[in-house]
């Protein structure tokens, strides 16, 4: 029995984890706090954290759990998955909240008609331009090879950019992001 509950302590992390996603897009509807993203993204990040040392704590008052090396190499292990799995949400949330060259990708992946380059302009911003900087992106994202320029309409090209774009926009509007790029 007590080796099974510090492992436990670690798929009890991985749950915790899993849990911060749906905990912060929970925050976000319930509060309506749309637009805003640090707060409910740390909100959700602190209780599931709090949630899983409640949980540590009563493993060590209701069970007869012993502190030892297990134990906190167990503990150590499952706080490292948190962190790591924290900093990679944020980057995610980072990346569809205000990464210029996804959201391009964005614009074009939700019209029927491709746009030109002057278009995007118009639009890219919330309309305040920077052409400079949306045909620097636009440069970088065709020589990656995920957009190309056919008689001045900038085009995604087929296979695995659509599909980062579409899944990109649906994690938008599932976590309520409004007005990025």
């Amino acid at each position: 029995m007590l080796e099974v509950i510090p492992r436990s302590l670690i798929y009890y992390m991985i749950m915790t984890c899993c849990s911060i996603p749906v905990l912060h897009v929970f925050i976000i509807r319930i509060t309506k706090s749309y637009g805003e993203s640090a707060r409910p993204l740390l909100f959700s990040c602190a209780v599931s954290l709090l949630c899983w040392i409640g949980m540590l704590f009563y493993m060590l008052t209701f069970t007869q759990l012993e502190i030892s090396t297990n134990f906190i190499a167990s503990c150590a292990t499952s706080l490292f998955i948190y962190f790591g799995f924290v900093l990679g949400y944020l980057e995610f949330f980072s990346l569809i909240n205000r990464g210029y060259s996804l959201s391009i990708m964005m614009d074009i992946s939700r019209r029927t008609i491709p746009p030109s380059i002057s278009e995007l302009e118009n639009e890219y911003a919330d309309g305040r331009g920077l052409r400079w900087m949306l045909t620097k992106r636009v440069k970088g994202l065709s020589a990656l090879k995920l957009v190309t320029e056919n008689n001045k309409q900038i085009v995604l090209n087929k296979g695995w950019s659509t599909y980062v774009a579409r899944i990109l926009y649906k994690a938008k509007i599932l976590f309520s992001i409004k007005g990025s790029g």
